[in-house]
């Protein structure tokens, strides 16, 4: 479990029932963790899901899960930056690129709980528009590695929307306070937009398939998210597909198989829908960075959901089983 400083903080956070607790990487709603049989995960588009600090908190110690999260909500002037494999723990030092934003910015910081990287919180003009997500940062020779010993890189991830921050009011130095940093956050954004590097590419922009994907555009799913996972918890699969989401991949040769038969399933419950599926399966045990590198044409997440919905037979339909045509 996370180090949590409650203290450290800020108040206009504490005071918002924008609130997750987290199983790794997975966030859940703290109202429902008191019932065995009602536990949900908590969306980042559903505020119903969300609760204040203090339920998040207790829950979190109650239920000895890894920590409480805060969920960036759309139209509020909140903005999240997070830097990435930046902070050597042994030596203690920032790298430079890293440095040089926590100065610039000079708002709320906090160490995530790996203490590789960083989250700062800026207060921002709410309208404002965002040119990227996820972008590498330079180099830096921070030698850290994932589960899969695949060495990771800096990266600098920024959200104001849809997207939560895990938060340990571990604090780094005096920024302790949430800061408007409207022209310092423009200046960041112009920066990183500007370098040509390939930026992150998602299923929810923009995306790219093979005509034969893309002639499944009309298919969508009857089900929201919470509602497709109750009934796939409860199907006569319900014990693999539980696992998969959690991200127990023991039984599977590899994490791609795991991931696959993971997607296989999802194609099922969404109907087909490759936005239902892509948005449930960045919220699984399974997800990892893996998912958004670009492999050929596509990227490996992408392939993976074009594989499920290509071979799909069938899709769930709450009156009859549709065959694909």
């Amino acid at each position: 479990m996370d180090t949590i400083i409650v203290d450290n903080i800020p108040y206009e956070m504490k005071k918002l029932s924008q609130w997750v607790v987290r199983q790794g990487k997975m966030p859940l709603n703290p109202k429902t963790m008191y019932s065995e049989s009602v536990r949900q995960y908590a969306l980042v588009n559903d505020s119903s899901t969300w609760s204040d600090i203090d339920t998040a908190i207790y829950c979190c110690q109650k239920y000895a899960l890894d920590g409480i999260g805060f969920v960036f909500a759309s139209g509020q002037p909140y903005v999240g930056i997070d830097l990435d494999t930046c902070f050597d723990p042994v030596s203690k030092q920032f790298s430079d690129s890293a440095q040089a934003i926590i100065d610039m910015l000079d708002s709320y910081t906090e160490f995530s709980p790996s203490m590789y990287g960083v989250h700062i919180i800026v207060r921002c003009r709410s309208e404002i528009t965002l040119p990227f997500n996820k972008m590498p940062m330079k180099e830096n020779g921070i030698m850290r590695y994932d589960s899969n010993h695949k060495r990771k890189v800096p990266e600098i991830e920024i959200y104001n929307e849809k997207r939560y921050f895990t938060v340990t009011g571990n604090v780094v130095n005096s920024h302790i306070s949430i800061e408007d940093r409207s022209d310092a956050l423009d200046e960041l954004l112009a920066r990183y937009a500007n370098c040509k590097r390939k930026t992150e590419r998602t299923l929810h922009s923009n995306m790219e398939m093979p005509r034969t994907f893309q002639l499944t555009p009309s298919l969508s799913s009857e089900l929201s998210d919470n509602e497709l996972l109750a009934k796939a918890y409860a199907s006569k699969n319900g014990y693999l597909f539980r696992n998969l989401y959690s991200g127990n991949k023991s039984g599977f040769k590899s994490h791609s198989e795991a991931d696959q038969t993971l997607c296989n399933m999802l194609a099922f419950w969404c109907g087909g829908d490759v936005f239902q599926m892509d948005r449930l399966f960045r919220q699984s045990g399974l997800y990892r960075k893996k998912w958004d590198e670009l492999h050929g044409e596509m990227t490996y997440g992408e392939r993976t959901i074009y594989n499920a919905v290509s071979s799909a037979h069938s899709f769930y339909d709450p009156n009859f089983r549709r065959e694909r045509e």
